[in-house]
């Protein structure tokens, strides 16, 4: 008898665990956040100081992919990651915005290699977002930026940024 109730409780255990990791990857698909619509506040008094497009770092994965526009703004106080109107990312668990000092970051080492400052949490899987970049950043720790995967630590999708104002 005794026996029978220890292996129910493993049972029990590990399907709860199961359960929970299945719900943590399955949550961002069956609940996505909806599609967010920010803007840049007095655009036209800000000058595009970079810009960039984001890549599918491994064609061979379907999962972890990105695509779409970003550019960097500069006002008199302070600088903003403008994520643009055609971004979008495969939806997933924990994705956060980065700046790096790394170029062309391909994979997990090349993100890990540079210096890589949070920007926040990745609001939607797809549209215009807005994250404020830090006080204090400079121009070499921005040459990319990153949507990273905090759960697994896994890079999502990544744009090398360069400088110009095409508009």
């Amino acid at each position: 008898m005794k026996k029978r109730v220890v292996i129910g409780v493993f049972i029990f255990l590990l399907g709860a665990i199961a359960g929970a990791v299945l719900m943590l990857l399955a949550y961002p698909f069956l609940f996505p956040p909806p599609v967010v619509n920010e803007q840049i506040i007095n655009q036209s008094s800000k000058e595009k100081v970079l810009m960039g497009q984001f890549i599918h770092p491994n064609p061979s994965d379907p999962i972890h992919w990105g695509k779409g526009g970003v550019s960097i703004y500069r006002g008199n106080e302070y600088e903003e990651v403008f994520l643009e109107t055609d971004f979008e990312v495969g939806p997933g668990p924990a994705y956060h915005v980065y700046l790096s000092s790394g170029k062309r970051i391909r994979n997990n080492d090349d993100f890990k290699a540079g210096r890589n400052t949070d920007l926040g949490k990745l609001k939607s899987f797809e549209g215009t977002q807005v994250y404020a970049i830090p006080a204090g950043i400079g121009p070499d720790d921005k040459a990319s930026v990153v949507i990273w995967c905090e759960v697994f630590d896994q890079l999502i999708s990544s744009a090398s940024l360069m400088p110009g104002n095409p508009d």
